[in-house]
């Protein structure tokens, strides 16, 4: 998929989320519209070989299976999207579009996002992940 693909294909997957009635599908359900863009973006990213200490692709080869399912957590994959997203121009626009589709309230302009990005990351604590 193209970038611009994927910015359309989060911006529906937003007004799904925004639509859907929590109360009728239940939190899991709503919860797999926010999946499905991050996985997007994930997979975007994959494609075009990008890695931080080999996370994801070559990380897939060493962790055991029984271990991946805790390594490969959503909080893991946000950590990489907001590095890669200080490196490359077009993941952290799609991690912006992200971010502002689903939580519109909560993001502002394009260089305040980056800059919470570079603050959260030298932060010591603000991602519940050990790094790659």
């Amino acid at each position: 998929m193209t970038k611009q693909e994927i910015k359309n294909k989060i911006e529906a997957l937003a007004k799904q989320y925004h639509q859907a009635d929590e109360e009728e599908l239940g939190f899991e359900i709503i919860y797999l519209y926010e999946q499905e863009a991050l996985n997007s973006i994930v997979q975007y990213c994959e494609c075009k070989g990008y890695l931080i200490n080999g996370f994801p692709t070559q990380k897939r080869l060493i962790i055991p299976e029984e271990e991946q399912e805790d390594y490969f957590n959503d909080e893991r994959f946000q950590y990489y999207l907001d590095l890669l997203s200080l490196q490359k121009e077009e993941v952290a626009e799609l991690n912006y579009t992200y971010q502002k589709s689903f939580w519109p309230d909560s993001i502002g302009t394009f260089d305040e996002f980056i800059t919470s990005i570079q603050f959260q990351i030298n932060s010591a604590n603000f991602y519940e992940v050990d790094g790659f």
